[in-house]
């Protein structure tokens, strides 16, 4: 039971951290689209647009 609830706070933890770090790469991913690294950026942002969707996955919002 213990074990239960620090499991579902462990994976909420988890789940911010890397939806806090995919935002992080999305603002990365469009300052290197902005200085003409188009498709490095936009591949960043691609990865990080992933990272958001699997930490909202992990909090519970999917």
């Amino acid at each position: 039971m213990i074990l239960a609830g620090f499991l579902d706070v462990f994976s909420i933890v988890i789940g911010v951290i890397v939806t806090l770090t995919g935002m992080a790469l999305v603002l990365l991913g469009l300052i290197a689209t902005s200085e003409k690294a188009v498709k490095q950026g936009l591949i960043t942002t691609g990865v990080a647009l992933g990272l958001i969707a699997g930490g909202l996955w992990l909090i519970g919002v999917f």
